[in-house]
């Protein structure tokens, strides 16, 4: 499958990140996310929870608002370990408190993110944001601090990583030839139809 352009990189929290078929090509099929775009029959698209999720996330908008997403029991990394309200709180620390991070929008937004339990992410916004069910996927996913927390993250990531959280699996990144993507054994939704595919 042909692309049109490389990213400079795949941590995608930084600029170097930002070509969008850096995004299309890995970051979709390995990164997990709370919420997936989804287009409707009336041709208007909407977020939709992801199976990440055990259904929509709680919102709460008086006197502050905070969102309590309930994460699945099924939901692991590709090396069998949860995905848990840590992976949210590490994900957010590091686009609001990094540094060259390309867009910060939403994450400044919130004050905290509490975990009263694995499987529970609690997040409270410090100023309202509108656009929430962009955040932990949209350009970025959701992080696994298991792997990154006191590492340095974007040298752990920047020219691939065999970590995922999705169908799919960066097996080899050629920097500006290819990348060959594998399935994830350990993806708890629909498994990928081929045994490899390469852009």
């Amino acid at each position: 499958i042909g692309a049109e352009a490389e990213a400079g990189c795949v941590d995608w929290i930084p600029s170097c990140a930002g070509a969008s078929w850096g995004y299309w090509t890995m970051n979709v099929h390995t990164m997990p996310r709370s919420f997936d775009v989804v287009q409707g029959d009336d041709g208007n698209w909407t977020y939709e929870p992801s199976i990440l999720l055990n259904g929509e996330p709680e919102l709460q908008t008086d006197p502050q608002q905070v969102v309590t997403y309930s994460i699945s029991e099924e939901a692991v990394w590709s090396d069998g370990e949860p995905i848990t309200c840590a992976d949210y709180a590490y994900t957010w620390d590091q686009i609001k408190n990094g540094e060259d991070i390309y867009d910060r929008t939403g994450y400044a937004n919130i004050a905290s993110v509490d975990c009263p339990d694995p499987k529970t992410a609690v997040v409270t916004f410090e100023t309202p944001f509108a656009s929430w069910k962009s955040l932990f996927g949209g350009q970025y996913g959701l992080y696994p601090s298991h792997i990154l927390e006191g590492q340095d993250r974007n040298a752990m990531m920047a020219n691939g990583y065999d970590f995922s959280g999705g169908p799919w699996i960066i097996e080899e990144w050629a920097k500006g030839d290819s990348v060959t993507l594998v399935p994830n054994e350990n993806y708890w939704g629909d498994k990928p139809l081929l045994d490899e595919l390469e852009r």
